[in-house]
């Protein structure tokens, strides 16, 4: 029992961590996107 509980807490971590990464990384692309598309406007 122990097992499968240690199992599933360490699957939701990984989720958790992998969902953070992907959050982490669809704001670094919309900063670069919103800040070229003001340079672009204001060229």
């Amino acid at each position: 029992m122990t097992n499968i509980q240690l199992t599933y807490d360490y699957t939701l971590n990984s989720l958790k961590v992998v969902k953070d990464s992907i959050n982490q990384l669809n704001t670094k692309l919309t900063l670069i996107l919103t800040i070229r598309g003001v340079l672009v406007n204001c060229g």
